[in-house]
């Protein structure tokens, strides 16, 4: 565009004189160099303006993962102990854990806005902020994708990134499509004999020897499991509910996915292979009397990537879809 700008001016010029077609073209391709560069170094201006800085604090894994996406990164000045992706998160200042914030390391780092999950609290700390009128975007947690969609908007809209939000949620659609396609293909059966029952999922947020925390439906667990093609071995209670050995056993999951931190609390394997994990989990009293302990179909995830609906979600779906196939 700008040469095409230059080029009716100089035409003669240029045509008579290349050592000033050289200057032309040098001048151009430094202030073209130099508008690069501004927005290279400035990427947290407010409405370019380098000397008004958005400072950020994000409450909430998916939060933190969507400004990240959004090439905030440089802007987030704190976070809170429940958004640990991506690698870089662990070089930020931590505010607390989100349902138990208090107001004055928060207030103490002066944020343009804060991005919290709708579920953060207490309730007398979100009060304290609002009182000080400090700018927040509240977002409900989202257990689909629709809702997903909406907070990146929101995000976009309020940092001024609404380009990076569409280019963002069009990523997410190709995952959702890559996932669909995957499943089409390979419908989830619960076995050769069953091709169209889809495996009985249980989801483990927490191990104990003799018992464990099991999710139900309206979880984002539970999401997940549908989103996979699985189909979740609980529909008889909402959220999470610490359940015995035998009822365990007698809901008799076909598989059982659990976290990481599940399992550094009970993990007893003179190894730290996959397989030798899986087997010593498989032998806790609370799994052991189930087809998925006795067929060792345990799977193990981090929390964050399969259960905080964020950017990653459509991905961790798929790599569901492929562990729970027959």
């Amino acid at each position: 565009m700008k040469n095409n700008i230059l080029q009716p001016a100089f035409m003669k010029t240029i045509e008579s004189s290349a050592s000033l077609l050289l200057t032309v073209v040098f001048i151009f391709f430094s202030v073209s160099s130099f508008g690069e560069s501004k927005v290279k170094h400035f990427p947290c201006a407010i409405n370019g303006n380098s000397d008004s800085k958005q400072r950020l604090i994000s409450v909430g894994g998916a939060n933190t993962e969507i400004l990240y996406a959004l090439g905030l990164g440089e802007c987030i000045a704190a976070i809170d102990t429940s958004s640990t992706y991506p690698q870089q998160t662990k070089q930020k200042p931590k505010v607390g854990y989100m349902r138990a914030l208090s107001a004055e390391p928060i207030l103490a780092i002066k944020p343009t806005l804060i991005v919290i999950d709708e579920g953060a609290g207490p309730p007398e700390t979100i009060l304290q902020l609002n009182r000080f009128q400090i700018p927040m975007l509240s977002l409900a947690a989202t257990r689909d994708f629709v809702g997903l969609h909406a907070a990146i908007n929101a995000i976009g809209e309020q940092t001024n990134r609404l380009e990076q939000a569409t280019q963002l949620n069009q990523k997410i659609i190709q995952d959702v499509s890559l996932l669909n396609r995957y499943l089409e293909k390979n419908p989830s059966g619960k076995d050769d004999s069953s091709p169209n029952q889809p495996p009985r999922i249980a989801f483990l947020m927490n191990l104990e020897a003799r018992e464990a925390l099991l999710a139900g439906i309206h979880t984002a667990a539970n999401s997940m499991i549908q989103l996979a093609g699985g189909e979740n071995a609980v529909n008889h209670f909402s959220g999470y509910k610490t359940v015995t050995a035998e009822a365990l056993a007698k809901l008799n999951p076909d598989i059982i996915i659990t976290t990481h931190r599940a399992v550094e609390s009970v993990n007893t394997a003179p190894s730290n292979t996959h397989k030798d994990i899986v087997r010593s989990i498989a032998a806790l009293p609370a799994l052991k009397l189930t087809q998925a302990a006795r067929d060792q179909r345990i799977y193990i995830f981090d929390t964050q990537y399969l259960l905080g609906f964020g950017p990653r979600s459509a991905e961790a779906a798929l790599a569901l879809a492929k562990m729970i196939q027959p």
